[in-house]
């Protein structure tokens, strides 16, 4: 999302992000794709890597053996070799709220450092920590609401990016975010549907994190940029 967030500014919006030179968006954009992507990305997949480790050899027993993934996972789970003392690897889509708290965490120190080095050490465009704070702070509450409870985190995302791009559109009218917001709002309205359709969260909770991430990121760029 900030990826994306970013690219609209830097594209539809270059008021906003002056006096950061056109020849330096790529490069930016590279940036923030390795530090709010990439390394994020990266810890999770440590943190679970009993499970990349299990995957893997599912994955090579399927292609080896050229069986189904179902029938390799059974192979890997019946094989002598295999541990019934420990529980089953613990998936990457994080289904339940217990084990979403640890990486969330660490999702947000992620955040947190990359909104004081934009701030304080690099000396950007206020927008560019304003948004990456807004970011942090959502996260952050996203992370003590889900020790009680499963808040969609992916509606929370979506339409927060949706709420950056309008507040900006609001505030800069020298912008050509039409399509973009057009494309955001459907974009919202399919991963929102998407988390119901696949029983992941309830209507309450996907509203609830829609509402938090548009709140949160509307009003940081309406009030302090």
């Amino acid at each position: 999302m900030p990826t994306l967030v970013f690219a609209i500014l830097l594209y539809f919006v270059p008021l906003a992000v002056k006096p950061l030179p056109d020849s330096a968006f790529l490069q930016l954009l590279t940036i923030i794709f390795f530090l709010t992507y990439v390394l994020p990305l990266i810890s999770v997949s440590l943190i679970r890597l009993n499970y990349v480790v299990y995957f893997i050899r599912v994955l090579r027993l399927k292609y080896v053996k050229n069986i189904s993934y179902n029938d390799a996972v059974a192979v890997i789970n019946e094989s002598e070799d295999y541990n019934e003392e420990f529980p089953a690897p613990k998936s990457l889509w994080m289904k339940s709220k217990e084990e979403r708290v640890v990486p969330f965490v660490f999702i947000t120190i992620y955040y947190g450092l990359c909104s004081y080095l934009f701030l304080m050490q690099w000396k950007f465009n206020v927008i560019f920590s304003v948004i990456l704070l807004s970011i942090t702070i959502t996260i952050f509450l996203i992370t003590i609401i889900t020790i009680r409870w499963k808040i969609s985190a992916h509606s929370a995302g979506i339409v927060g990016a949706l709420g950056f791009i309008l507040a900006v559109s609001l505030k800069f009218q020298d912008n050509q975010l039409m399509y973009p917001i057009l494309a955001l709002i459907i974009l919202s309205g399919l991963v929102m549907s998407s988390r119901l359709q696949l029983n992941d969260h309830d209507s309450s909770q996907v509203y609830a994190g829609a509402l938090l991430g548009f709140g949160v990121s509307f009003g940081s760029i309406y009030f302090f940029v």
